[in-house]
């Protein structure tokens, strides 16, 4: 798989393009691409099962995530589960310090589906959504924990 993800950069020219990739499990695609020969940025990561695939339960993606995603710029962990246990959110443990302020990544795992964000904290509290950038070897890692955290096997 990690052959197909690189030749899917291969062909990724041009920026403010979708990357969409199917893997095993589900599909990927990530939205505002631009990747170039060692990096990959990405406005917003996106993972959809396979329609008719049943996963794990959102708490148990989000665990997956968090012990096997220990590549990012900040660890990751769980912060919240909501009421009903249809989404846990994972956020970056200690966010990195940005004099613009804080930068940290957010995850949130659903039924079906993952989503991967970058934002900073504006020092007015606001957030902002920001670019991730990962190297080319990064970014098809994290496809394919995505992929395998929804894995029954």
């Amino acid at each position: 798989m990690a052959h197909e993800i690189e030749k899917q950069l291969d062909d990724h020219l041009a920026p403010n393009k979708r990357f969409d990739m199917a893997l095993d499990h589900g599909s990927v695609t990530a939205t505002d691409v631009e990747a170039e020969s060692i990096g990959v940025s990405a406005e917003a990561i996106d993972y959809r099962c396979h329609p008719n695939a049943a996963g794990p339960p959102p708490r148990q993606i989000a665990e997956r995530l968090v012990e096997q995603v220990n590549y990012m710029q900040e660890p990751l962990a769980i912060i919240e589960d909501d009421l009903e246990g249809s989404a846990t959110q994972v956020r970056s443990a200690r966010p990195q310090a940005h004099p613009d302020g804080a930068r940290y990544y957010e995850l949130v795992a659903e039924p079906g589906h993952i989503s991967v964000r970058r934002y900073q904290r504006q020092t007015d509290g606001e957030r902002k959504s920001i670019p991730m950038r990962f190297t080319r070897e990064t970014f098809g890692r994290l496809c394919r924990d995505l992929d395998d955290s929804v894995s029954t096997d």
